[in-house]
């Protein structure tokens, strides 16, 4: 069994140079360059800069302005018990799109409430922490909730739209309650406990 010594030399000792080369030659290739050089290098370096200078800048200006200067960032998460990576978009004071890789745009975001009772817009902090949020799901006439790769089927606990579920995905309970307003849209509660 040969190396990879002895495959780069079997590989490279069949190619031969198109010219050939001496001790001549070799500074004959070097003086020219510095003909080259000495006429045009300043000018080829002057405007290689220049050029390198406006592609950093038209870069740069041109996603921002696709981003409008707003946020927008990749998240790993889950989604029906798979790791995904979705993107996520401010598109307005505490609102965001959620971009999933199977094509699917969720709108979130609105307010939170401060100590006083005001309303503070939603951060892309609150939205990233959101994401941990268990997802429901009806597959084959059950009701499945899917949190992280957990998923447990919760159809005998949906009552009048309703369901509240205690189970351990990890170290700590995690409390869940689901309202659902209509067949497809559900709002979800969650706390942890040790307990």
């Amino acid at each position: 069994m040969m190396n990879n010594k002895e495959r780069y030399q079997k590989a490279f000792n069949t190619i031969e140079p198109s010219i050939e080369i001496t001790p001549e030659k070799i500074m004959e290739l070097k003086e020219n360059r510095k003909m080259k050089k000495g006429k045009f290098g300043f000018k080829k370096t002057l405007v290689s800069l220049v050029a390198a200078v406006v592609l950093v800048i038209g870069v740069t200006g041109g996603a921002y302005a696709a981003d409008l200067g707003g946020f927008r960032t990749n998240v790993d998460t889950w989604l029906y018990g798979e790791p995904v990576q979705v993107d996520i978009e401010e598109v307005g004071e505490g609102n965001f799109i959620v971009h999933y890789p199977n094509g699917v745009d969720r709108e979130t975001g609105g307010n939170s409430f401060d100590k006083d009772g005001n309303p503070v817009p939603f951060t892309a902090d609150d939205v990233i922490d959101s994401l941990d949020y268990p997802e429901i799901a009806t597959i084959d006439g059950k009701v499945i909730m899917f949190y992280k790769n957990e998923q447990v089927d919760i159809t005998e606990d949906v009552k009048d739209g309703k369901a509240e579920v205690t189970f351990k995905p990890g170290a700590m309970k995690l409390h869940v309650k689901v309202d659902w307003t209509d067949e497809d849209t559900y709002t979800v509660n969650t706390s942890q406990s040790l307990f």
